[in-house]
């Protein structure tokens, strides 16, 4: 079941943007490669800056694939 960011954070009077997304991928500086299948995404602004709120399962795929 994929939760709706953007509407739950509307419901709390914060305007935010749903983005639609299948897969999520995210390199860490130590070199780790996490994904994630179907994330609820919401980008919204604070202090002029785009901040995105990710929900999601995140696998680490370099030992989903050992």
């Amino acid at each position: 079941m994929k939760i709706d960011l953007a509407s739950l954070l509307a419901d709390k009077g914060v305007n935010a943007e749903g983005i639609d997304a299948k897969k999520l991928t995210i390199e860490t500086s130590d070199g780790k490669v996490l994904s994630a299948d179907s994330p609820s995404i919401a980008k919204t602004r604070f202090f002029g800056m785009d901040v995105l709120l990710i929900l999601a399962d995140l696998k680490d795929e370099q030992t989903s694939n050992e």
